[in-house]
């Protein structure tokens, strides 16, 4: 389906009834706005230490390059997933966050230590907090 409205149509017309719609993976694709963001900074030169949900206990394998680029990278909680239909007029995002909805200070300070925290925000010369009202 190459346009949105053919796939509401498709949608639409399984109402009262069921249908099935088969998804191909076609690519893994580095996301979140941490993730991305870190990525920029890194291609622009700057020395990046990025606190993230990049997998846990161990950074899952589609971050591991961007892990490797940082000059620190602490992961604090699985990834979030999305999958995204694309089509030619637009895209449709379906989040799947239920990894990073229970994260909060406490769990943040305790994987990565006080005094780590405290270190990394002390050495920083930009702070940027994205998208943890996700």
């Amino acid at each position: 389906m190459e346009h949105m409205h053919e796939f509401g149509e498709r949608i639409l017309q399984a109402g009262g009834k069921s249908t099935n719609i088969e998804l191909v993976l076609q690519e893994e694709r580095l996301g979140g706005n941490g993730p991305i963001l870190a990525h920029a900074l890194h291609c622009l030169g700057g020395q990046v230490s990025l606190v993230g949900a990049l997998g846990y206990p161990a950074i899952e394998p589609l971050f591991t390059a961007l892990a490797s680029n940082c000059q620190e990278c602490i992961s604090i909680a699985p990834s979030g997933k999305t999958d995204a239909l694309e089509f030619s007029d637009g895209k449709l995002l379906f989040g799947k966050h239920a990894s990073i909805l229970t994260l909060d200070d406490k769990t943040i300070v305790d994987r990565v230590g006080k005094e780590r925290l405290v270190a990394l925000l002390e050495q920083s010369t930009l702070f940027a907090s994205a998208n943890w009202t996700m």
